[in-house]
């Protein structure tokens, strides 16, 4: 659950990205030096408040060179390196916002240092008024670097897994522990996520962030049928459910991430999953059997009641591609309220060779109105993306690269060569007229005026985001049956179990509660001095409403 009151500082988020002209009557003052080095006014998503942004990787740079894209793209945005990065309206409030992510790989090569350097990264950008949307995905797999913090994992055999796809390189696991052997996914989310969002919490800059997405796309490759991969049936397990073992895999092995971060954000910040492809029935979140359905577990069962942020990169192009997406999931957006949807990316999808599209094929403004209209529920969008491909009329890349000095080199996803010095040299793609299109409709649409002004230094009240009502249930105990004078430990299935829970079995001595989660909890006891039958009784906390009743065979 994400906690407000927990928040003890404000934010400002920064977001960007278009390539269209700005009206001079409708953008912001060039000269408005309002918010240079102040805190981010909006740091969260909400109801009243709207995140426009862009993703931006920031992986190697230096704080200087992260302030030198934040300024470049309220130039591009706003008008202006200096402008205020909050606008509103009648109609609320629109922050500039930025996504950028931190991975495994930068933190197994020095976890100290490393963390050190999203800190100042973090700082930088929140200098500059713009709030940041944190992604620490998992599917970045090297075994060398990896094996420098955890020796534990084969990460070359776990990476070589034959069904896998780019953003579910090994297999998921359906437990965390397997004959002693502890999942490779969840060594990442305790060795790497749960350490790095810990810290944030305690030095306060969770409190800055609108969210730390913990899974990117997560899903099978949604173009490989794996009846076509040799072998794929037997290991799931073999049998008419073999798809339901391998959809739920990928699902549970998700919702251990996002259970093992939310406890670490322990409510100073939402965590949340970003999905691509949920209709292609190869993607794990497509149902294969009435009552089979993963997308839905996920939603129902763990985003919706942990309060978590559900992120969709919305590619567009004309394969109908979104609009499959949108019916699958348009039935859930009524579990994501106050800010807790969001196009997570977004651009326009190229169809054929890089380069294909010219200057004006790229992302339209009516692309991000219109698809931003449709998708309701969505409280931020951010564009796919600034210094991306590293090719001048790249795919996806819809306003710049970077290029180093002395190499004439350019690079994608912010990543050096090896050989080249200096500073970096922001440079826009041919068309682009240092603009960033659609992205100051957007300020526009959400504060409801087509001249919105710059926030007041007060903000809007942020409501407390609770859970959905949910009320305990208990299906099953197991197991009915024990040996006398022998502990027994004892399994409760149900749904919304609190951690309260209370249980009694008459005669069981030292009765002990193990473990509770939200739809399983264990407990243990000894039956002692009598057999027979035995009443026993789960309760929601001790001395509270019966759960459930029960009997127990002791032999």
């Amino acid at each position: 659950m994400f906690d407000r009151t927990k928040h003890n500082s404000k934010t400002n988020l920064l977001s960007a990205m278009g390539l269209v002209p700005l009206l001079a009557a409708c953008t912001p003052d060039a000269n408005d030096q309002t918010l240079r080095g102040a805190d981010v006014l909006e740091p969260h998503m909400g109801d009243e408040v709207f995140h426009v942004g862009i993703h931006v990787f920031t992986a190697e740079d230096s704080p200087e060179q992260v302030t030198q894209k934040a300024r470049t793209i309220k130039q591009m945005v706003l008008n202006s390196p200096n402008a205020s990065t909050c606008f509103e309206g009648p109609a609320g409030r629109a922050q500039l916002a930025i996504q950028t992510e931190f991975t495994a790989l930068e933190y197994a090569e020095d976890p100290v240092a490393s963390v050190e350097a999203l800190d100042q990264r973090l700082d930088a950008l929140f200098a500059e008024g713009i709030a940041v949307h944190l992604l620490l995905p998992f599917h970045y797999i090297t075994p060398h670097v990896l094996n420098k913090q955890w020796p534990q994992v084969d990460w070359a055999a776990a990476s070589q897994w034959s069904n896998k796809s780019y953003f579910a390189p090994m297999k998921p696991c359906a437990d965390e522990w397997t004959d002693g052997v502890q999942c490779p996914y969840d060594v990442i989310f305790q060795g790497f996520q749960q350490p790095v969002i810990a810290h944030l919490v305690e030095t306060g800059r969770a409190d800055k962030l609108a969210v730390i997405y913990v899974g990117n796309e997560f899903g099978y490759d949604p173009n490989t049928d794996p009846e076509d991969i040799p072998g794929s049936e037997a290991e799931w397990g073999g049998g008419a459910n073999w798809k339901v073992a391998r959809a739920e895999a990928l699902s549970w092995t998700a919702r251990r991430a996002l259970d093992t971060a939310r406890d670490a954000a322990d409510g100073h910040v939402r965590v949340g999953l970003k999905f691509v492809d949920v209709q292609s029935p190869h993607t794990g979140w497509t149902p294969y059997t009435p009552g089979s359905d993963q997308l839905s577990h996920i939603v129902h069962d763990v985003m919706g009641p942990g309060g978590d942020v559900f992120g969709y990169d919305a590619y567009i192009s004309d394969t109908g591609y979104d609009s499959k997406n949108y019916t699958r999931l348009k039935e859930y957006f009524d579990y994501f309220p106050d800010g807790r949807f969001e196009i997570a990316e977004f651009g326009r999808q190229c169809v054929g060779a890089p380069g294909s599209l010219s200057v004006h094929e790229r992302t339209s403004v009516a692309d991000v109105t219109g698809t931003v209209a449709k998708w309701w529920p969505t409280r931020g969008i951010n564009m796919f993306g600034f210094n991306v491909t590293g090719i001048e009329d790249g795919c996806y890349s819809l306003v710049e690269i970077r290029e180093h000095p002395g190499n004439g080199h350019a690079h994608g996803h912010g990543n050096g060569n090896g050989n080249s010095h200096g500073p970096d040299i922001i440079k826009t793609l041919p068309g682009a007229n240092n603009q960033a299109r659609g992205l100051w409709e957007q300020f526009q649409a959400a504060t409801g005026t087509s001249d919105p002004w710059p926030c007041a230094d007060g903000q809007v009240d942020d409501p407390v985001i609770e859970p959905e009502p949910c009320t305990p249930t208990v299906d099953s105990v197991s197991p009915l049956t024990a040996s006398l004078n022998q502990n027994q430990v004892f399994t409760v299935h149900g749904s919304c179990l609190p951690n309260t829970l209370a249980a009694w079995i008459a005669d069981c001595d030292e009765l002990m509660i193990l473990d509770t989660d939200t739809d399983i909890a264990q407990f243990s006891c000894t039956p002692k001095w009598t057999s027979g039958t035995k009443s026993g009784l789960v309760k929601d906390e001790p001395g509270g409403t019966v759960l459930a009743a029960f009997e127990l065979d002791v032999q």
